[in-house]
């Protein structure tokens, strides 16, 4: 079907604001350690096909389309990008949180690494456990299953319609709280041992006021802190990911 060169251009821009949008916050990919040409080079190949497949849907509505109506898709599919990515995003907000957390509890805490998904260092532990999530989502091609979930989401949001602010943003909390429930209960045998240790610590101070009980007993919490991460990792990093993959799938 042949169209005007400017109304092809139209559609292909309002699909690759949802599309850059959501690159924009996709974990591994949307990372301050990706540089930004190589983040829009992804974004162009990705909506390119995305846009093609879209156009008999979108021809009428662009070529009737006023250009307040255009400038309001613009903005509101480049938020719906956002969202989306958001939500793609949160399961690893989950994990950096609670393994903090853990991080925190057996004495670690202060051991910062190197940023590699945000822009601000994290603990060294966290940091690990994030790049293991990272590399796993792109040895199982988990960033296929982000891409197509990028294209079907033109199946219930379509460009020029009418959008719910309060329904996306209730479908981004309803995330928020089930990627946090998952790695909650994946990552609370760690608190349990870093809660368990510090009040047994704790007691023991009270017991011996006079002995620093506390700095004698860091190095011991930290090394069995540290053995029952490294016993478990593999199984923890296992169901991190596949927990991760059934959300994705789950949608």
């Amino acid at each position: 079907m042949s169209a005007p060169l400017d109304q092809l251009l139209e559609a292909w821009f309002v699909v690759f604001c949802r599309v850059a949008g959501c690159i924009m916050m996709l974990p591994g990919v949307g990372g301050d350690r990706v540089p930004m040409r190589v983040r829009l080079y992804i974004a162009v190949a990705v909506s390119a096909p995305v846009a093609m497949n879209l156009w008999p849907k979108l021809f009428q509505t662009v070529s009737s389309a006023p250009l307040l109506a255009a400038v309001t898709a613009i903005v509101s599919e480049t938020i719906i990008g956002v969202l989306i990515g958001s939500t793609c995003r949160m399961f690893l907000f989950a994990a950096e949180t609670m393994f903090t957390a853990v991080t925190l509890s057996i004495g670690l805490g202060n051991s910062l690494g190197a940023p590699i998904n945000e822009s601000e260092p994290t603990p060294a532990l966290t940091s690990l456990v994030t790049v293991g999530i990272m590399a796993l989502i792109f040895a199982l091609d988990l960033h296929l299953e982000l891409i197509r979930g990028i294209a079907t989401s033109y199946e219930h949001i379509v460009p020029f319609g009418a959008q719910s602010s309060e329904a996306m943003l209730r479908e981004l909390l309803k995330s928020m709280g089930d990627a946090y429930a998952v790695v909650l209960r994946i990552a609370s045998p760690f608190l349990i041992f870093g809660l368990i240790s510090n009040v047994a610590v704790a007691f023991l101070n009270k017991l011996t006021p006079q002995v620093p009980v506390y700095f004698a007993v860091t190095p011991a919490l930290i090394f069995g802190g540290l053995a029952f991460l490294y016993s478990l990792s593999s199984e923890t990093l296992g169901e991190l990911i596949m927990e991760y993959a059934a959300w994705l799938a789950k949608g």
